[in-house]
């Protein structure tokens, strides 16, 4: 159970690295913004999982 929560949390931080990339470097609002909330969506996810 912990290690898939970590990998969970591992994947949302991938995902919230690629979206502020996309946002602040390439300048693609769209696809930063996208990818970055389902970063955030995907650390709700997990922290709701440890809360359990």
């Amino acid at each position: 159970m912990y290690n898939k929560t970590l990998l969970l949390y591992f994947f949302a931080v991938i995902l919230l690295i690629i979206g502020f990339y996309s946002l602040f470097y390439i300048k693609d609002i769209f696809s930063g913004v996208l990818w970055s909330v389902f970063g955030i969506i995907f650390l709700i996810i997990g922290y709701g999982k440890l809360q359990r």
